[in-house]
């Protein structure tokens, strides 16, 4: 059966053509302005700022006309990320987009659900004659995964004659969210140029592989291991204890996923290279021990390989030092809501060239001050190693609104269509709500959307019969708002 007769088939169609079109962070151009050429074409005043984001306005239907205006939510861009041995180029390739008949995935790729289920539904509505709605604002941003930049760059203007706004970027079958958490980017710089490696070393590959990954907002709770946090672990005492020397090291792709795969290349003298090799052994049985069930599929090599050039021993005890002492996971559950995570951080990136070495951390929290004193502490141990650390892409968190009326609405039309009174919840990844709420503050806002597993990673999957039970409470929502 082609993928075009799934179900709902107006979004669907509007989802499988969007995965034909590359849109990584960075890359949203041609999307963007696919997009609104369709706006465009459906004679809507259609608008691409200079981050291109697109903004597209609709009238109310009949009967609707003056309602507060309605905006629909969601970004254009998505996460890239493929499997070690899946060739892929993000920039000039589409997603291949798979189906069990229960779910849609990608083939070795992230399928980019996050947030393309958001532009398909928010087009369907657009191009229907059949469903009631108020006056509605389209408003997809860009480069929402690699800090909220689109969203940040947003002119209020856009923004001001709306009342109530529906993100698409959020949720699950009977859960709506109503809050997330605020947060920023942390990079530390460690310069260091590599110079040839004394006689007397031998190199080796350390690798960790296959771990599960994951949104590093959502999932950080989930016990998955960090594979930078891995290499840290494995390297550190063989410096520490018998000098080893790091050649290169490099983990991660994306600072707000849990990394996957890291490796590095050390050089241990040869006097030492058994009892290096027997301590790789012993944490390496540790590792697999420890995380037996969280991470089945781990795996951590060690191979030999030639290398010429390596940074020196003080900077690779550095660098070795930094990995194992840099905070990382959750950090707070909330006080009231105790399942709930408040504060966290998530090392995403190690990446080496012949400038140095940076570590890129994503810090999370529903606490503003609390998200500070993480920073405070990260600063403190950037001043204790003598290396470098700056702070960007900063984000407001969003705050539960306790009398809001978007909440009753779709309470009730959860209660209506399935006989299951919905869940609220806070999410404790960052969503563009809280920066558009800062830019808007007289919005009643909520999230919601279809059931999507290990986001961000290749493994994502989108549960179908979720894709289509997400489409009717939307319509049905739009409808009460009169």
């Amino acid at each position: 059966m082609s993928l075009y007769n799934i179900e709902p088939r107006a979004p669907m169609k509007h989802f499988l053509d969007m995965a034909k079109i590359p849109h990584g962070s960075g890359n949203e151009a041609a999307v963007s302005t696919w997009l609104a050429g369709f706006g465009k074409n459906l004679g809507f005043e259609t608008i691409i700022d200079e981050s291109y984001n697109v903004i597209i306005r609709k009238p109310g239907t009949v009967g609707y006309e003056n309602a507060p205006r309605v905006i629909l939510q969601g970004h254009l861009d998505m996460v890239c990320e493929k499997n070690n041995n899946t060739e892929h180029d993000f920039i000039t390739q589409g997603i291949n987009v798979l189906s069990d008949g229960k779910y849609l995935s990608a083939d070795g790729t992230t399928l980019g659900a996050d947030n393309a289920v958001a532009v398909a539904y928010t087009m369907a509505v657009l191009e229907a004659d059949d469903i009631p709605h108020p006056p509605l604002t389209v408003i997809m941003t860009t480069n929402e995964e690699v800090g909220l930049l689109g969203a940040t760059a947003l002119n209020a203007k856009y923004l001001s004659d709306a009342k109530y706004m529906i993100n698409l970027d959020s949720g699950g079958d009977n859960i709506f969210t109503v809050g997330c958490a605020g947060g920023n980017r942390t990079a530390f710089t460690i310069k260091c140029k590599p110079s040839p490696i004394p006689a007397g070393y031998s190199a080796m590959q350390i690798s960790v592989s296959g771990l599960l990954g994951g949104h590093s907002g959502k999932d950080i709770n989930a016990g998955r291991g960090n594979a930078n946090i891995f290499i840290g672990r494995l390297i550190y005492p063989l410096i520490s204890k018998y000098g080893a020397l790091i050649s290169t090291i490099n983990g991660g792709d994306k600072d707000n996923a849990i990394p996957r795969e890291a490796h590095a290349i050390i050089c241990i003298p040869n006097r030492h290279l058994n009892e290096a090799k027997n301590e790789l052994g012993n944490i390496n049985n540790n590792i697999k021990t420890e995380y037996s069930i969280s991470e089945p599929n781990a795996e951590i090599e060690f191979i030999d390989v030639a290398a010429n050039k390596a940074y020196s021993e003080q900077f690779s005890l550095t660098i070795a030092s930094l990995l194992r002492l840099i905070p990382n996971g959750v950090q707070a559950f909330d006080q009231t809501f105790p399942d709930l995570i408040e504060t966290s951080l998530s090392l995403g990136v190690v990446k080496a060239d012949d400038e140095g070495v940076t570590f890129y951390s994503a810090v999370r929290s529903s606490v503003r001050s609390k998200k500070s004193d993480v920073v405070s502490r990260l600063k403190t141990l950037a001043d204790t190693l003598n290396i470098e650390i700056k702070t960007y892409n900063e984000y407001p968190e969003w705050q539960f609104k306790r009398d809001s009326i978007l909440q009753k609405i779709c309470g009730d039309v959860n209660t209506e269509l399935f006989g299951v009174e919905a869940a609220f919840h806070i999410m404790h990844g960052g969503l563009e709500c809280g920066v558009i709420l800062d830019k808007a503050p007289q919005l009643d806002i909520i999230a919601m959307g279809p059931n999507l597993f290990d986001n961000h990673s290749p493994d994502e999957r989108l549960e179908i019969a979720s894709f289509g039970r997400c489409w009717e409470v939307l319509k049905a929502v739009l409808k009460k708002m009169k």
